[in-house]
């Protein structure tokens, strides 16, 4: 079943002046799924030089902050919103407004709210 994958990744690899591959164990899948959603949302015009991506890798969670006061982390509406197209319970137009503004820069992976980057 991937054997056409391999074949087509043989054919991509002449392209490259240096390219290394690492065989990941399965406790190193949570990066690789990562990047496949990376590679799916990215759009690449091959008639163009594609940059270096410079990956760093941190060793702790960048979602932990919470508001004062709230038991939810700072982006539990936006991620209700883009999961199940609901607003907070009592808001108004303008927070309605600028709840669908800001959702229009996340998208849902599973259960995990990635930003989108746009360059």
């Amino acid at each position: 079943m991937l054997r056409p994958y391999q074949e087509y990744l043989s054919k991509l690899t002449e392209e490259f002046k240096e390219i290394e591959f690492t065989h990941l164990e399965r406790e190193g899948n949570q990066f690789a799924d990562t990047l496949a959603t990376l590679a799916v949302i990215s759009r690449i015009d091959f008639r163009y030089k594609v940059q270096l991506v410079d990956i760093n890798i941190r060793n702790f969670l960048a979602h932990c902050c919470l508001v004062k006061g709230n038991a939810n982390p700072w982006y539990y509406n936006i991620k209700n919103f883009v999961q199940n197209q609901e607003y907070p319970m009592g808001a108004s137009e303008i927070d309605r407004k600028t709840l669908r503004r800001l959702a229009m820069n996340f998208y849902l992976d599973k259960e995990v709210l990635y930003k989108k980057i746009i360059r």
